[in-house]
C-alpha cells in the first residue's frame, strides 16, 4: 500500500509539472521538441544519384534540426523519418564556354511511418540549380532548398501532429508491447519503446513512465540475479585476483534496492576473504549506490533503451528498412 502511495504521489508530482509547463506545451517548436523524427536517403543511386547522396541527407538534418525534431538522430530502430526523393523536371544545356548546365529539379519531402509503411504527409518543393557540370547543377538544386520555407515548416508541424496522434491512438498497445518484452526478459527493447514516447502527447507519456517504474523493478531484479551467478561462475573457475576483479566488476553494478542484493554482498565478503587468505593482500568491493527509485529510473530505463538501439546488428540497415517502399 505504502508503495502504491508512493507512485501514485511520483505520478501526481509529474502531472503537475507538465500542466505547469501547458504554455510551453501549446508552442508548437516546444511540441516539436519533443518528437523523434530520424532522416533517411535512398543509397540506391536510381533514386538519388551518389554524389548527391550526402548533400540531401545533409539538408534533411537542416530541416529537423530547424524545427526541433532531430533529437532522435539517425538509427535502425527508429520508426518515424523525413525522407526525400529528388525528381528530375527538365535540363537544359547553354552552349557556351564553357558548357553550362541547368537543372530542373521537384524535391518530393516524405514524413513517413518505416514500421507499417504509412506516409503521413508529402510535400514537392521545386528547386533550380545551374553549373558547369551536371553534378555541380544538381548539387546546386539540392542546396537551393530553403530550410525556412514556409511550406516547409506546414509540412513538418502537420508530420509531427501525425505522430503525436499516432502515440495517442496506439498508446495501448506501445504498453502492452512492452510488457511483452518485459515478461521475455527483453527489457531495452522494451525501455527503448516506452522512452520513445514524446512528452507532449500526455496522458500516454504519464502511463509510459508508470509502466517503465513497474518494469525497472522487475529489470533491476532480473540484472541483480544475472549478473549475480555470472560473478559467481567467474570466482569459483578460478579463485585468483583476476577473477576476483572481473566478478567484482560485475557485483558493482547491482543496484541496491534489488532483493539479491545480499547474496551479491556475501559473495564480495567471500573473496576478500579468500584473497586475504591467499596473499594477505586486502580487496575492497565498491557496490552501486542505492538510487531514489522516483528520482532517477526515468533516466535509468532511457539508457538502457539507448544501449539496446546503439547495440543492435549493424546488417539490419535503413535500405532494408526501407526496402519495398516506391522510391
Amino acid at each position: 500500500m505504502k508503495k502504491f502511495i508512493t507512485l501514485l504521489l511520483a505520478i501526481v508530482s509529474i502531472i503537475s509539472v507538465i500542466s505547469a509547463q501547458s504554455s510551453k506545451v501549446n508552442d508548437p517548436a516546444n511540441e516539436a521538441a519533443k518528437v523523434v523524427l530520424n532522416t533517411y536517403v535512398s543509397e540506391d543511386a536510381g533514386v538519388v544519384p551518389s554524389y548527391a547522396q550526402s548533400l540531401l541527407k545533409d539538408k534533411l538534418n537542416e530541416i529537423t534540426s530547424e524545427y526541433g525534431m532531430s533529437v532522435g538522430g539517425n538509427n535502425s530502430n527508429g520508426r518515424f523519418y523525413l525522407t526525400a526523393k529528388p525528381v528530375f523536371v527538365n535540363k537544359e544545356v547553354v552552349a557556351s564556354a564553357p558548357v553550362m548546365y541547368a537543372f530542373n529539379v521537384d524535391v518530393i519531402l516524405y514524413i513517413v511511418d518505416a514500421a507499417d509503411k504509412i506516409v503521413f504527409k508529402t510535400i514537392t518543393i521545386n528547386t533550380k540549380g545551374s553549373g558547369n557540370t551536371e553534378t555541380k547543377a544538381f548539387n546546386q538544386a539540392v542546396r537551393s532548398l530553403k530550410v525556412n520555407n514556409p511550406l516547409i515548416k506546414s509540412f513538418t508541424e502537420d508530420g509531427k501532429q501525425k505522430i503525436v496522434s499516432y502515440y495517442n491512438s496506439n498508446c495501448d498497445i506501445i504498453k502492452e508491447t512492452a510488457q511483452s518484452l518485459a515478461n521475455r526478459n527483453e527489457y531495452g527493447e522494451a525501455f527503448y519503446l516506452l522512452t520513445s514516447i514524446p512528452s507532449v502527447c500526455k496522458d500516454c507519456y504519464i502511463k509510459g513512465l508508470s509502466l517503465s517504474e513497474k518494469i525497472f523493478l522487475q529489470y533491476i531484479e532480473f540484472d541483480c540475479n544475472k549478473k549475480l551467478n555470472e560473478a559467481r561462475s567467474i570466482w569459483n573457475a578460478k579463485y585468483t585476483r583476476v577473477a576476483a576483479e572481473s566478478a567484482g566488476q560485475l557485483l558493482s553494478q547491482i543496484y541496491r534496492n534489488s532483493k539479491c542484493y545480499p547474496e551479491a554482498l556475501k559473495l564480495g565478503e567471500e573473496i576478500k576473504a579468500r584473497l586475504k587468505q591467499v596473499d594477505e593482500r586486502e580487496w575492497d568491493l565498491i557496490l552501486k549506490q542505492e538510487i531514489d527509485l522516483q528520482k532517477e529510473f526515468i533516466q535509468a530505463t532511457r539508457d538502457i533503451g539507448v544501449a539496446w538501439g546503439n547495440g543492435q546488428p549493424k546488417n539490419v540497415s535503413l535500405t532494408q528498412v526501407f526496402k519495398g517502399w516506391p522510391w
